[in-house]
């Protein structure tokens, strides 16, 4: 008997379940029927379109030519008055110095690069006289177109490097050089000036402190 009403019990059971599940499959049907679908547009996305860079023309600057004012022309006369300080004369590159003791005028080249002076000598010989060194040489004279012989005592031996690489021993005496009113006994080197446009090149040992060269000018000074 207990047997049975077990048996009972468990088909009353999946009826039941079953009812329930066919109570939920019909509920679910019915609400897919009656819930509508939402409808869903597509949102279209329209490219963002960008600007195009604006380009402001810059004006060139504008230049403005200056045209720089022609120095004045310095006259001779003027040239002549600008002494300076130490109110000294004003020379010419080129000007006519008095060589003494022979007493021969030379037409010079004025050269403020040049430290020293040189002379254009031939026949150059190193003698002596009571026991001390002296230079013997020959000076050109234009005006009696002959040759003037000179000794004068050797001051002292210099070395001159050459364009061409060669190093040549030349003789230093003491001259005197008169350029205009100036007289002064300085170091001359003698040397062969033969490839040379002026036989004598005046240097700063005698400019110094006693002239003014201005290289636009010539033949100035009268002596």
């Amino acid at each position: 008997m207990r047997t049975l009403f077990i048996r009972y019990k468990v088909r009353a059971s999946f009826k039941h379940m079953f009812l329930c599940l066919t109570m939920v499959w019909f509920v679910t049907l019915s609400g897919c029927s009656l819930i509508k679908p939402v409808e869903i547009k597509p949102v279209e996305i329209k490219p963002v379109e960008k600007a195009c860079p604006v380009f402001v023309e810059k004006a060139c600057p504008v230049c403005i030519e200056k045209v720089c004012p022609e120095p004045a022309k310095r006259s001779k006369a003027s040239a002549l008055t600008a002494r300076g300080e130490l109110n000294l004369p004003v020379i010419g590159e080129v000007e006519y110095v008095t060589v003494d003791p022979s007493n021969i005028k030379f037409e010079a080249r004025i050269d403020t690069g040049a430290k020293s002076s040189s002379l254009h000598v031939e026949d150059v010989q190193l003698i002596e006289r009571e026991g001390k060194p002296y230079a013997r040489f020959s000076l050109f004279n234009k005006k009696t177109n002959k040759m003037l012989t000179l000794e004068r005592p050797l001051i002292r031996k210099v070395l001159i490097k050459q364009t061409s690489g060669e190093v040549e021993r030349r003789l230093v005496v003491k001259l005197w050089l008169t350029l205009g009113k100036s007289k002064d006994e300085v170091d001359v080197t003698l040397s062969d000036r033969t490839g040379f446009e002026f036989p004598l090149l005046i240097g700063r040992n005698l400019l110094t402190d006693r002239a003014i060269v201005d290289v636009r000018l010539r033949h100035t000074l009268r002596n």
